[in-house]
């Protein structure tokens, strides 16, 4: 069976600029912004408070390293690609993040850690190699600590769910490709997760092990509702917590969903908006804006009811110039903080001076009444 190590030189800048999962966003906010949705659950489950010791196993480049240290956390960064770890490094800039370039399957460290994540890791890994890390990270955890895992796809969506849409399509017409995977896919997916696989394997060195099946876009999945045979072979992750302790299901999902919330107008506010003075009609580019969260709720970005920043573009008529755009609150904001927060935002098409506002909306809920902006040339 091929293991990481017979792949090993494939992870290199190539990889994780061009394929690995979230590189448009690492392009884009350069690792400090958690927009890939996969990432801000990671984070969200793992909950950690300041000062918590968090293991962050191959940290790729280094986004959660940089949003854990960012809060607080005393962050250990492990990756045996030295490539992803000089991207790391750069995402962190003067964060005290601990980098060790290691293979995360041998590393042990007599310290401990309160929390470790691994995501987007053990289909990258062997069998034998998975048992090698469950066990270290085991030892490495205290009684009440956790290990946070996401992994892409579910086998069960390729070997179930994909042939019966490749079916239905060619019932349309349509053609799809045999094997969807990329060819990086193809090479480094070595051991694609299937749930219960999964839960058996963690349970050998946990006692506790909380496996389900979800979405990027909502990872709640089936820890909030049954998905039935369909759903199954359909969701495309797989999310995991491990314990030493058991696990609160109900306060896990609690962490990854968004209720409807009340008009928080009051407690709620956006304000010194800031970007570029001049971007390129049609480019993708980041602003920022502070987000002041005095309400009794966190604004999280997770279903049903997401919270997330919208951009919208007026011309100097006062023309409102297409549709708004979206981009997460990610990590969440606490309740009792202010934060400041990048922001995808993209051009209008045609070159002009424009007024680039800044707001909040709880989807299917209410527009918050707050706005930022900020004044942009595009040419």
């Amino acid at each position: 069976m091929t293991t990481s190590g017979d792949i090993r030189e494939r992870y290199d800048t190539a990889y994780y600029l061009g394929d690995c999962g979230g590189h448009r966003e690492y392009a884009l906010f350069g690792g400090r912004k958690l927009e890939d949705p996969r990432l801000a659950v990671v984070h969200a489950l793992a909950a950690t408070p300041a000062g918590a010791r968090v293991l962050d196993v191959g940290c790729g480049r280094g986004e959660l390293a940089f949003a854990f240290a960012a809060n607080g956390a005393r962050v250990t960064a492990i990756d045996y690609s030295a490539d992803a770890l000089a991207l790391a490094r750069v995402a962190a800039g003067d964060l005290p993040v601990r980098f060790v370039c290691a293979d995360v399957t041998t590393f042990v460290d007599p310290g401990g850690f309160d929390v470790a994540v691994a995501s987007d890791v053990i289909e990258h890994l062997a069998e034998a190699e998975l048992d090698n890390l469950y066990e270290h990270v085991a030892a490495m955890l205290p009684p009440d600590g956790s290990f946070v895992l996401h992994t892409w796809p579910n086998a069960w969506m390729y070997r179930y769910g994909y042939p019966r849409r490749r079916r239905e399509a060619a019932h349309r017409g349509e053609r799809l490709p045999q094997n969807p995977r990329s060819p990086y896919e193809q090479a480094m997916h070595v051991n694609e997760q299937r749930p219960n696989a999964l839960r058996r394997q963690l349970r050998r060195w946990f006692p506790y092990a909380l496996v389900w099946l979800g979405t990027a876009a909502d990872a709640r999945g089936s820890l909030a509702a049954p998905l039935g045979i369909a759903g199954m072979r359909d969701a495309t992750d797989v999310f995991a917590v491990a314990a030493h302790q058991p696990i609160d299901a109900a306060a896990i999902l609690a962490r990854i969903t968004t209720p409807a919330l009340p008009a928080l107008d009051e407690f709620v506010e956006l304000s010194d908006a800031a970007a570029p003075p001049l971007v390129r009609a049609g480019e993708e580019f980041p602003a920022s804006v502070l987000l002041r969260n005095d309400s009794g709720f966190t604004l999280g970005s997770f279903f049903p009811h997401p919270i997330r920043f919208a951009d919208r573009w007026v011309a100097e008529d006062g023309t409102e110039i297409g549709r708004a755009g979206r981009s997460l609150i990610a990590p969440a904001a606490a309740r009792g903080t202010t934060t400041r927060y990048p922001v995808r935002a993209v051009a209008p098409a045609q070159p002009g001076r424009y007024v680039l506002l800044l707001s909040l909306v709880q989807e299917f809920v209410r527009w918050f009444a707050s706005t930022a902006s900020v004044r942009i040339e595009v040419g």
